[in-house]
């Protein structure tokens, strides 16, 4: 072999060495380079917890404001025209095509679910006190259902199938029930409940609507943090369709034992809490 064949050889050689070092270090990971891309993805996982957590206790923060702005709206609506909304009298005359309540004092709920529960937040959205338009009347089953929040109660920004409507003690104790808007027979509550399924024709006024984890927050950031105690309430409402039952402790203890110690279920993993907001005792 010639000088010049031996020099390119060796060359040669070189280069495919230099090309095999050249691409194991491109290949390969030194421990601190792994070490960083492992710190990197796990700032990533806790900034993606830490985001999903704030946006959630934002979202918890707009239901307390909610409910609170609905208080004050129905509180102003008392100072102006000295009534319940839904139980003004006048309000066919004051509107024109609102429907009049009996100015008794009691937020009525009939069996057939007409009633002044409805009327309320027709009454509130014509005297522009809460926004958007309210029929005042239930829907037709079975393409809805009689309560739908939205069109005939007030939609909760916590679940678009979630909404509002008024308890009132006193019209239950004349029914010959008392469900726990638990100060007295004369109480008033807003609750938080979720409507039923259209196939249904029957109204439950305590649907679940609400995760019990959810529900202690909001009563921990407002009220005790217990379930049957103070001014929020959470108990174990009814199923939506109302054909299946949850089970008694889905959202607090035990819906049976009206306990004012009753704690919420923090395990569950069932939207069952009914919630209640102290408007009167």
């Amino acid at each position: 072999m010639s000088l010049s064949a031996l020099s390119r050889h060796a060359l040669g050689t070189g280069c495919a060495g230099c090309e095999r070092r050249r691409c194991a270090g491109q290949t390969a990971f030194t421990l601190v380079e792994l070490s960083v891309v492992l710190t990197i993805i796990a700032l990533l996982a806790a900034f993606i917890l830490i985001g999903r957590d704030l946006i959630r206790n934002a979202e918890l923060r707009a239901i307390i404001d909610e409910q609170e702005k609905l208080a004050l709206s129905i509180q102003t609506f008392r100072l102006k025209y000295n009534v319940w909304p839904g139980d003004y009298a006048a309000a066919s005359r004051v509107w024109g095509t609102a429907y009049d309540g009996n100015q008794n004092g009691v937020i009525s709920i009939n069996i057939d679910a007409t009633g002044e529960h409805l009327y309320l937040w027709q009454h509130l959205a014509l005297a522009h006190m809460i926004s958007g338009e309210y029929t005042g009347i239930p829907n037709t089953p079975p393409t809805y259902a009689l309560h739908e929040p939205g069109i005939n109660l007030f939609r909760s920004r916590y679940d678009a199938t979630a909404g509002y409507a008024l308890w009132d003690n006193t019209q239950n104790a004349l029914a010959g029930v008392l469900w726990p808007c638990h100060a007295g027979s004369r109480t008033k509550c807003l609750v938080l409940s979720a409507r039923q399924e259209p196939v249904n024709s029957v109204w439950a006024p305590l649907s679940g609507a609400v995760f019990p984890r959810d529900a202690w927050a909001i009563d921990a950031k407002i009220d005790d943090a217990i379930a049957y105690s103070g001014g929020v309430i959470g108990l174990t409402g009814m199923t939506r369709d109302l054909l299946t039952v949850y089970p008694p402790n889905a959202c607090s203890d035990d819906i049976y034992d009206m306990a004012p110690d009753q704690n919420y279920n923090y395990t569950s993993n069932l939207s069952a809490c009914t919630m209640m907001f102290v408007l009167e005792r």
